[in-house]
């Protein structure tokens, strides 16, 4: 009968993980996503269930082979209980043995006691947990905690290390505190709670388990930097820790001293929201700033969370207080939270900011103001419009006319980095173009500087769309764009090698792609009304005519889908670049023509536009200049 147990028993290995009382993380877990607070913070009492889960099991199936083999299923009940007992008590012997033959003070040897107490919990242990301290003393316990604990950090050990610390949790093990020599608990301690809490990636199951051995809320043990079990319960959401700990008097405002940062800088920066409202209500300042001189408010601007829950708690929490919050509070680097949200494209963080009275008007050492900021960001994708909206919802005025240290407006630097659907709107929302001045061609090239290291065929096509989208849209709003105009912007072109004279050769290779032409054919053009497919197709003449500034630039953000595969996306892009110029090159080297003919003959509109018909954009290019009074070739 016991042979039958033992069948069963050995073929549940222990990485089978229908039943197993401890979790099977493999070194991959030492990286878990960080779940939703909810499930960082449930009712510990489940653990107590796991400790006899795998005994549980083997009960069950002795049960279900009971009922088939035999009448007697208490016999059998009695058969495995018997053979778990010695087996357990087998194995006891094999840690006392271990202990017993190390030496405790050489450090190697107890390392290499702990993996083999490493391998007795990963292998042999079923059921019921030891008693370790049948085994170790106190001390002997707490060095094997802290090593495992830190073992934990290393992706080889850690699935180990984690089986370890759970067995001993399980064993219903509580940490001792250490006493001076007038009997009272030394705080100034160093646990495996420091070391895990430290980490970037800390499994959360075994923080809720570590808690359970540290159980003391009356003691917040302190590790040689001042990072303490508080700290550590903040970091990582164990908010009925904390409200215990506050309860035992705890400072709520008490710093890690070695960085300045609060145990309400660490909750907000690690996304614990219920932890944050637990602070604010006992007492945490929101303004207290870490040695950086960044504020909750500015760690949670960097983040990369949903920001509407933590947010939403933030202020409804200290709006209900009636907690002031310095909104625009600047760090080390000159910068407020709100800052931050934009450089970083936190939009949800944004809204949030501005409802709660962040002012978009304070500016930075350049000078930059908010419109500032969004106008020297490399993605036109609406930001400006979540910012007016903000505002005016709280009836808010943006300075949309506000120079920066250079003397710049925000159409200025939209102009300068192509960003044709924020010039419409500023343009739109009061803008003044009276006083415009079109950017020189150093500031043109600052956004060429900045991302050079994209420059394909998107990317050549989006700054020729963009350019060229802004120039119609300038003209449609009223602004008369001059010769030196147009010239920056062909010397822009030719400086960074932008145009080039379109081959028939390219378009045969592009459309002879099956691929390519099926998803092209479903790729609308919004304002020629056909699809990229037959825009393609279309004669260079035709193309020209029919091609839109805007449509073009949009398409480029399409091309960050995987709709279009990249390398029909760049070949496309390349092709529509060569082509969008010309009207605009023609347009100018027509008029400069003319110009510079005007003083030896009157040469008719109609011969000109033959002559510039045939021209090259080089030549295009260098009749402008000629004409603008420069010797020099594009």
């Amino acid at each position: 009968m016991v042979h039958q147990w033992f069948i069963i028993f050995s073929s549940l290995n222990p990485d089978d993980s229908s039943g197993d009382s401890f979790d099977h993380e493999g070194p991959e877990g030492h990286g878990e996503e960080q779940p939703d607070e909810n499930d960082l913070i449930h009712d510990e009492g489940d653990d107590d269930e796991d400790a006899g889960d795998v005994a549980h099991r083997f009960k069950v199936l002795g049960e279900s082979s009971a009922s088939e083999d035999s009448v007697d299923g208490e016999g059998e009940d009695n058969d495995f209980s018997r053979y778990l007992m010695d087996y357990n008590e087998r194995t006891m012997e094999k840690m006392k043995n271990l202990r017993s033959s190390t030496d405790w003070a050489n450090e190697g040897e107890r390392k290499k006691l702990l993996a083999r107490l490493y391998d007795l919990c990963l292998y042999d242990w079923q059921g019921k947990p030891p008693n370790f301290q049948d085994v170790f003393a106190d001390d002997e316990l707490d060095w094997l905690l802290v090593q495992a604990a830190i073992d934990t950090d290393d992706d080889n050990a850690f699935f180990h290390a984690k089986r370890f610390i759970k067995l001993l949790a399980h064993s219903g093990f509580k940490d001792r505190p250490k006493l001076d020599e007038d009997g009272k608990p030394l705080i100034r301690r160093t646990t495996g709670l420091h070391h895990v809490g430290r980490s970037d990636r800390p499994s959360v199951s075994l923080v809720r388990r570590l808690f359970k051995i540290y159980d003391r809320h009356d003691l917040n043990y302190v590790d040689d930097a001042g990072f303490s079990h508080f700290h550590v319960a903040c970091k990582l959401g164990r908010v009925e820790v904390v409200r215990k700990l506050l309860e035992s008097g705890q400072d709520p405002n008490c710093v890690v001293p070695e960085t300045g940062e609060s145990p309400l800088y660490l909750a907000m920066a690690h996304e614990r929201a219920r932890v944050v409202e637990a602070l604010l209500r006992a007492g945490a300042d929101p303004n207290l700033a870490n040695k950086e001189g960044e504020t909750p408010l500015h760690v949670a601007a960097k983040g990369r969370c949903d920001e509407d829950d933590l947010m939403r708690t933030f202020f409804g929490t200290t709006n209900e207080l009636g907690r002031a919050v310095n909104v625009d509070a600047v760090d080390g680097e000159g910068c407020t939270p709100l800052r931050w949200a934009m450089l970083l494209d936190r939009k949800p963080m944004i809204e949030a900011l501005l409802r709660n009275g962040a002012d978009p008007n304070s500016t930075d050492a350049e000078g930059y103001t908010t419109l500032h900021v969004i106008c020297k960001r490399d993605e036109d994708d609406g930001m400006i419009e979540i910012v007016f909206k903000a505002c005016e919802e709280k009836e808010l005025r943006l300075k949309v006319d506000a120079l920066d240290e250079k003397g710049r407006t925000p159409l200025q630097l939209a102009v300068a980095n192509f960003l044709p659907h924020t010039v419409e709107f500023l343009l739109d929302h009061g803008a003044d173009l009276s006083g415009f001045v079109f950017p020189a061609e150093r500031d043109f090239d600052e956004r060429y500087e900045e991302r050079r290291y994209e420059f394909r065929g998107n990317f050549k096509l989006q700054l020729v769309s963009g350019a060229l989208a802004i120039i119609e849209c300038l003209e449609k709003k009223g602004y008369q764009l001059d010769r030196n105009d147009a010239t920056t912007i062909m010397k822009y072109f030719a400086k960074y090698g932008l145009i080039e004279d379109d081959s028939a050769d390219e378009l045969q290779r592009l459309c002879s792609s099956k691929k390519f032409a099926r998803r092209a054919k479903r790729t609308k053009m919004a304002n020629s009304g056909l699809s990229l497919h037959d825009l393609l197709q279309l004669p260079p003449e035709e193309l020209e005519r029919r091609l839109a500034y805007l449509d073009c630039f949009d398409l480029v953000r399409f091309y960050d889908s995987p709709f279009i595969p990249y390398k029909y996306a760049d070949a496309c892009a390349d092709r529509l670049g060569k082509i969008l110029p010309r009207k605009f090159f023609r347009r100018w080297a027509l008029d400069s023509l003319l110009e510079l003919t005007r003083a030896h003959c009157s040469l008719p509109i109609l011969c000109g536009e033959i002559i510039v018909e045939l021209l090259t954009y080089d030549d295009l290019c260098r009749v402008c200049l000629a004409a603008a009074g420069y010797s020099s070739s594009c």
